[in-house]
């Protein structure tokens, strides 16, 4: 450049713009609004799904009665290998429950060994139960099943009279399991 342009420029005063700087549009702050009050809507709904503490579940019924209501709901049903097996498996689960055995499927042997094993229980009260789910193993693995004479009813008159010999340590440790939930 000439040295005459140079110092015309020197001489300028600096440009500035006419007004200040522009504010943003309201379509500019929308949008910025609207994805503020969709992270809020968002964030409540995370807190409202998962972060609410949740009420404790309704204790469950003691182990007899909710064998009892097993039974009940089988108690018309006619006598057959099926009704033997799921009769089986509710006074099974009952024994379980009550003594506080794992939850795994043990064999009429491995069973009967637990109850003999455990205090206070009326050999006669296990014998019955012994039968009775041998019986249950008879008709569940014949060929032609047996006749099955009122399993239902023999199965609540077994726990009827498993409640009267159990002693209280199994009481206490069966509220405590129905308190802990397991």
């Amino acid at each position: 450049m000439p040295p005459v342009l140079l110092s015309a420029l020197s001489n300028q005063p600096a440009l500035r713009p006419p007004r200040g700087l522009l504010p943003a549009s309201f379509d500019a702050l929308g949008g910025w609004l609207a994805a503020g009050a969709a992270g809020l809507l968002l964030g409540w709904m995370v807190w409202r799904r998962w972060g609410r503490p949740r009420p404790p579940p309704p204790p469950l019924p003691p182990p007899a009665e909710r064998a009892r209501q097993s039974l009940a709901a089988l108690q018309n049903q006619p006598e057959t290998a099926a009704l033997a097996v799921e009769v089986s498996r509710i006074v099974r689960g009952y024994v379980r429950s009550v003594m506080d055995l794992p939850d795994c499927e043990l064999t009429t042997e491995e069973l009967m060994g637990e109850v003999v094993a455990r205090p206070g229980i009326n050999g006669e009260t296990a014998l019955a139960l012994a039968d009775f789910l041998r019986e249950c193993d008879g008709i569940k693995f014949a060929s032609p099943p047996p006749p099955a004479h009122a399993t239902v009813t023999r199965a609540g008159q077994l726990i009827a009279r498993f409640e009267s010999d159990r002693p209280a340590v199994f009481l206490s440790a069966a509220a405590a399991a129905s308190v802990s939930g397991a």
